[in-house]
């Protein structure tokens, strides 16, 4: 599941993930998420989507990518974790190998009716992925909401807390990758449209939209 520059960043460690990991873009398939701006990036000097379960977060669209290869057991699983991860930059082709970052992490959704497929595959997929997440002692699911209200995106097993939709029916399981908010506070349209820049047009671009979208569009027609 992606959202921003994952779908049309250019970098190499990002197109060969994509060649090797993933079905062709062409294949990808729109799916309504509750994203929003919310984390400045210094590195790109804008706002970044995050996925985001605030009141106040509207439907956005974010897209479903395929695997190449189906997921034959949780080591597979793992293998893609891990691929997604390197692909985020949330581990560099140093040290040990990880799908978790101070800033970010690689979240697992499953298909509710899984269990309903093969109970026994899906259980030890949610039991080795909670155990993969305790290796992450320093993890801390509060830190990816924005207020205290807020249901995290992500809980403290490393698993999306995202609502599930039609468009992933054919599906069992999916991964993402849910970032901090930064600064923890609700951003208005205001503070990104000024520093809006080639990410928030690539991501239109992309069909990958916020609901804050027109409004930011308004503000910066208003400001011409």
């Amino acid at each position: 599941m992606v959202i921003g520059s994952l779908l049309w960043e250019k970098a190499l460690h990002r197109q060969k993930w994509k060649n090797l990991c993933l079905l062709e873009d062409k294949s990808k398939i729109p799916i309504p998420s509750k994203i929003r701006y919310g984390r400045f990036a210094s590195s790109r000097n804008n706002y970044t989507m995050i996925f985001s379960n605030h009141s106040t977060t509207g439907i956005g669209q974010g897209f479903i990518l395929g695997f190449k290869n189906r997921i034959h057991g949780f080591l597979h699983l793992k293998k893609q974790a891990l691929a997604l991860a390197s692909a985020e930059v949330i581990w560099k082709k140093v040290g040990k190998p990880s799908i978790n970052a101070t800033w970010g992490t690689v979240g697992l959704l499953l298909n509710p009716g899984i269990d309903n497929k093969n109970k026994l595959a899906a259980d030890l997929i949610r039991t080795r992925w909670e155990h993969l997440y305790q290796n992450y002692p320093y993890f801390n699911p509060n830190l990816f909401r924005i207020d205290e209200d807020e249901i995290p995106p992500i809980d403290a097993n490393g698993f999306l807390q995202i609502e599930w939709t039609e468009q992933m029916n054919e599906f069992d399981l999916l991964i993402a990758t849910p970032t901090k908010p930064e600064p923890r506070r609700l951003i208005n349209s205001k503070e990104i449209l000024e520093s809006v820049n080639e990410y928030f047009t690539n991501n239109r671009l992309s069909r990958t939209t916020t609901y804050q979208d027109d409004e930011i569009i308004q503000l910066g027609e208003k400001s011409k």
